[in-house]
């Protein structure tokens, strides 16, 4: 059954105010204009409203004046979503940091680029740090970090090439436990085989230490001299003395000797990790440990007793 409630008759139209007296609007139809002039052609139009029901339609024509569309005018062109610097300050940005690259590189070069006679020129002075260098006795101006670096180089455990080889910044003044100065015992290179002797003891006068005062080389040489009388006729790193002592006639054996120089390899036992360690075996004790004497292990110069075992990487050195 067709229902005739939903049909809104227009009762009139005032021909003053052009205004509808219709009771009810439709919500599509709240469109409205100030003026042709402002009014895109689109939206010019007179919106009409239709309400029909299975009988028939009755068109409504509204024009509301109270209701006037905001238009934003429009540029015409796209965002593209970021903030940019004005032109002229993005050229001074670029110039700045321009700038601040030109000085890291110059500062960069200052540092690594090598002088003259110890005396950097007169651009690069400006950034060569005036505390970097010490005056020696020679009139040669040496950097401290270099000599920290062969200090630190030189002193590692084992590293040893030989008593006669002088180093910047390393110390070679010792007190062993009797008083006396490393300095007061002569340092050599290492003998050849055809030179040296087999047998023989030397005195305290002749004696002839082959290896840097304060590394573990230098204690083996000297305390196995104290204990037996007899030199190290050879010089080098910790490690090479399990195969240097046969070439000069001396024994290495797997077997641990009381009083004989304990030679461990790279890394065996907390050894130097790329030069070894040695010391003197000053007694065994009854589990088959050993009782060693070393420099080097606490510090440089420094006496210290520290157990080791006989195994993989350890061999044992003296003289027939």
């Amino acid at each position: 059954m067709l229902s005739k409630e939903r049909v809104h008759p227009i009762s009139s139209i005032d021909s003053d105010t052009h205004t509808s007296s219709a009771p009810e609007t439709d919500h599509q139809d709240n469109l409205s204009a100030q003026s042709p002039e402002h009014v895109e052609p689109a939206s010019m139009a007179v919106a009409t409203t239709t309400h029909a029901d299975q009988q028939g339609s009755v068109p409504a024509t509204k024009l509301s004046a109270q209701q006037a569309p905001i238009l934003i005018p429009s540029t015409g062109k796209k965002s593209t979503g970021t903030m940019r610097a004005p032109k002229g300050r993005r050229l001074v940005i670029n110039i700045g940091a321009a700038f601040m690259l030109l000085v890291v590189i110059i500062g960069v070069l200052a540092a690594v680029l090598p002088t003259q006679n110890g005396q950097a020129n007169v651009f690069l002075g400006f950034f060569q740090p005036k505390s970097n260098s010490v005056s020696m006795h020679n009139n040669q101006s040496a950097l401290i970090a270099a000599q920290a670096a062969t200090a630190t180089a030189v002193m590692q455990d084992g590293y040893d090439a030989g008593g006669n080889v002088v180093y910047d910044g390393v110390n070679r003044d010792y007190t062993l436990n009797n008083g006396q100065s490393t300095l007061d015992i002569a340092s050599g290179g290492a003998q050849s085989p055809a030179t040296a002797s087999a047998g023989g003891q030397v005195s305290a006068a002749n004696l002839v230490i082959r290896a840097t005062p304060g590394q573990c080389t230098w204690w083996a040489q000297y305390r196995y001299w104290q204990l037996t009388g007899y030199e190290v006729p050879w010089a080098g790193n910790a490690a090479t003395y399990a195969y240097q002592a046969p070439a000069y006639g001396w024994i290495n054996t797997t077997v641990p000797v009381v009083h004989s120089i304990i030679v461990l390899q790279p890394g065996v036992q907390h050894a130097g990790a790329s030069t070894g360690h040695v010391g003197i075996v000053e007694s065994i004790n009854p589990d088959g440990s050993l009782n060693v004497s070393s420099w080097n292990v606490v510090g440089p110069g420094i006496l210290s007793y520290n157990t080791y075992y006989a195994g993989p990487g350890v061999s044992f050195v003296y003289h027939p």
